[in-house]
């Protein structure tokens, strides 16, 4: 995973970030294995970026470095809106407990995470979603839950809800390819 991480062009502050999130958990482990356990540190991530620009194939390596590094279960469920949100009111909390379940201990990353935006004020399922999602954040720290979307949705998203940004340990940004760069 690393040396897949390492080969992709660019993404320098993307990968520091990934390498400290790594170290710290295995620093982590190692203390509680030696039964000196440490405050968990905030593990959620946001993934900010025009398309094609590696979020998603970056997600994916998350999960494979910290299976690798044994400080995860290696599990990756990826979710949208379509994932996260019920067909009736009520219907929405239980299906982001199911993804927190599937994903326990792994990265359960939410693509295209704008969509959960609630641009009007009247979307109570977006709402009940996000709601839900910071509910389980908390419960379940020890599965890493990252978010992705374009930079002016990241932003509103995390402004949204004052517990989904206080969730979230960073936001990292994914800059646009130059035509050298491809």
């Amino acid at each position: 995973g690393r040396e897949q991480l390492a080969a992709m062009v660019r993404l320098d502050g993307v990968k520091e970030a990934v390498e400290r999130l790594t170290a710290r958990l295995s620093l982590e482990r190692r203390r509680s294995m030696a039964g000196r356990p440490m405050a968990p540190a905030c593990r959620n991530m946001a993934f900010s970026g025009p398309p094609g620009t590696g979020k998603s194939v970056v997600a994916r390596l998350v999960a494979k470095i910290f299976r690798e590094e044994g400080v995860g279960s290696g599990r990756f469920v990826e979710a949208g809106r379509e994932q996260l949100i019920g067909s009736y009111l009520g219907q929405t909390s239980p299906k982001v407990a199911d993804l927190f379940e599937k994903a326990l201990g792994g990265v359960l990353f939410i693509d295209e995470a704008g969509a959960l935006l609630n641009h009007r004020g009247d979307d109570v399922y977006a709402t009940e979603a996000v709601n839900a999602l910071v509910r389980h954040m908390e419960l379940h720290p020890e599965t890493v839950v990252i978010f992705a979307t374009y930079p002016q949705e990241m932003e509103q998203l995390l402004s949204s809800n004052p517990g989904l940004s206080s969730r979230v340990a960073q936001v990292l940004d994914f800059p646009a390819y130059s035509d050298e760069e491809l």
